[in-house]
């Protein structure tokens, strides 16, 4: 059985609370423009709420997996895509993980 690599659920993790909104969630996006997300559905996802900023957080979640079956992600299950509302600190440590990690450009 292979096992998931640590970072998979940090970037997770990161983008369950973008997709949350909020006040921070525009700069967190920011952060992260030069991420390289190491899983090819975690880079639609970043860059699918990138185009929605500021949009209702139910709204994304309606509308994600409609969006990445076209954007060849038909198998997606949403299912582990519940919401993960973090406080500030913790949303910034996580993204400060990965972006210390070296999957940077």
């Amino acid at each position: 059985m292979c096992s998931v690599p640590p970072f998979v659920d940090t970037e997770r993790q990161v983008l369950q609370s973008l997709c949350q909104g909020g006040p921070e969630s525009r700069a967190n996006l920011n952060k992260l423009r030069s991420y390289r997300w190491s899983e090819p559905v975690h880079q639609v996802i970043f860059d699918l709420l990138a185009k929605l900023q500021g949009a209702n957080p139910e709204l994304i979640r309606e509308l994600l997996p409609a969006r990445l079956t076209r954007r060849g992600f038909p198998d997606f299950d949403p299912g582990w895509f519940q919401p993960q509302p973090l406080k500030g600190k913790e949303i910034a440590l996580l993204i400060d993980r990965l972006l210390g990690q070296g999957s940077t450009t």
